[in-house]
């Protein structure tokens, strides 16, 4: 698990499960109010049949990633037929941001299943008019609000009021009941907050209010990105298959496609909204995914001049393996430690991934043969990026050495502080909560706690120690890196 988040949320799920908080998640023994409990008591149901939290978090990213994947292929068919939903399928899987997210611990994945089926439901309420679908919709409405909050509106019930307005007007719009899954949404959340509240933890309610609803919405004290940062970054994060989103959108854009609308108000809305808060991070893009890889689909489902890929589909992915290959080359530029794998994703990226985007690119062949042949492609991709490349900085990202290094120094009574790190990102592989010290409050800790463990960076060891430094004397003294930062483990100075 890395730092930052991975980390924190292990830890979040360690106290979760060892000190029963199932109704507030802690950190550290604070309260987390940076996310809903409900990713974890999910993570938690992975959890306890392993007793593997790393695996357990992989699985809820894996698993809805191949959940949202079923639920993308039966839109794609009420769209326009079986090819379509398989093609969408496999885009969705393959494209660069899902390859990501489908791999590491977070929530965005899961949040993207429940957005895919209810945007599927609200199609099959718009071609049955049952009851049961409308339901479904609002279901994995309020399940979306469970996974990451009110932000979460904006990939199922904002876009699916918008379209069903520009496909039926205020007729379709009151035939979804809004006010009335509005009230029930409301009563829910308010019962939920009625509880936390009795239970005493008002200052948690305030903070997900002020700091995390409305400060990033407003004006985000992290990530804090301009307007068109969504813009720039989704090309990137829908290769290989950028080329066929625009050839895609621009069909769609001329021909009257059955419940176009629904497309763009699947991906539209949700980037407009994202793009309106202050907060950002690539991440979130991933509900909007699905609606690109449709749009992309349709790319792959149109005539071209036989036996020919165009260059405007084809060469943004030939792209892609430029990019991946010229990381090969970054990492044996500036990591001399990591040469060795460097040599490997080399090998995979330059004289495997790159020739063969090339050829696909320049070699004349059916846009339909391309498609499979890039498919495949995304194989040795995810080798290189997730295998190779993973391996290569997880020593630069992982807490685990520290971690253990201090259960092996310190006893369960032996006080441990941190001074001037981020809460949470170092004591899970310690199994233990650790004492959150500033660099000034450091000084003083270490005198009163003579026994302790002290963990602080490179530039806090003045403001702690003085101009000289950390004492030769200290019984222990070693230091590991982590994010390209040093931290020092001293006790007995």
């Amino acid at each position: 698990m890395w730092v930052q988040d991975e980390a924190r949320y292990a830890e979040v799920l360690r106290e979760l499960v060892d000190g029963r908080h199932w109704l507030v998640p802690y950190l550290n023994g604070f309260p987390y109010a940076h996310k809903p409990p409900f990713y974890f008591w999910v993570v938690a149901v992975f959890y306890f049949p392993f007793g593997n939290a790393e695996l357990a978090f992989r699985l809820v990213s894996l698993i809805p990633a191949l959940i949202a994947a079923s639920g993308i292929m039966q839109i794609g068919k009420i769209l326009s037929g079986k090819e379509l939903g398989a093609g969408a399928a496999w885009i969705f899987l393959t494209a660069f941001c899902t390859l990501i997210l489908a791999q590491i611990a977070r929530m965005d994945m899961l949040l993207t299943a429940a957005a895919v089926f209810s945007w599927l439901q609200l199609l099959r309420f718009m071609e049955n008019g049952q009851t049961r679908n409308l339901f479904g919709f609002w279901f994995f409405t309020l399940l979306c609000v469970a996974v990451k909050g009110p932000i979460s509106l904006l990939f199922s019930a904002a876009p699916g009021l918008v379209w069903m307005y520009a496909e039926r007007g205020w007729t379709g719009l009151r035939s979804m009941r809004p006010f009335l899954a509005i009230l029930v949404l409301s009563a829910l959340v308010l019962a939920w907050v009625a509880i936390v509240w009795k239970g005493g933890h008002e200052s948690y309610l305030r903070e997900i209010w002020e700091k995390q609803l409305v400060g990033r919405a407003v004006n985000s004290w992290s990530h804090k990105e301009p307007f068109y940062f969504y813009l720039a970054l989704l090309p990137l994060m829908m290769l290989p298959w950028t080329g066929l989103v625009v050839r895609g959108g621009k069909f769609l854009y001329q021909e009257k496609v059955k419940y176009r609308f629904s497309i763009a108000a699947f991906s539209l809305v949700p980037l407009i909204g994202l793009s309106l808060i202050s907060g950002k991070l690539f991440i979130y893009l991933e509900p909007l995914i699905p609606a690109f890889a449709i749009m992309a689909a349709y790319g792959v489902s149109q005539n071209v001049t036989p036996g020919r890929t165009p260059l405007g589909v084809s060469l943004p992915a030939a792209g892609f393996t430029a990019i991946l290959a010229g990381l090969a080359l970054w990492i044996w530029m500036t990591q001399p430690g990591l040469r060795g794998v460097a040599l490997g994703i080399a090998v995979v990226g330059l004289f495997l991934i790159l020739p063969f985007g090339l050829y696909l690119a320049f070699r004349p062949r059916p846009l339909q043969q391309w498609f499979v042949a890039w498919v495949v492609m995304s194989v040795p991709i995810s080798v290189l990026v997730f295998g190779l490349l993973a391996y290569a900085v997880n020593p630069l990202f992982s807490a685990r050495p520290l971690g253990e290094f201090v259960s092996e120094v310190a006893s369960s009574k032996t006080p441990v502080g941190v001074a001037n790190a981020t809460p949470g990102i170092l004591n899970n592989y310690a199994g233990r909560r650790f004492t959150e010290l500033s660099n000034q409050e450091a000084g003083r800790w270490v005198a009163d706690h003579p026994d302790g463990v002290l963990i602080l960076k490179t530039d806090g060891v003045k403001e702690v120690f003085g101009l000289s430094g950390i004492p030769e004397s200290c019984k222990v003294n070693r230091s590991f890196t982590i994010e390209f930062k040093e931290y020092h483990v001293v006790s007995g100075c």
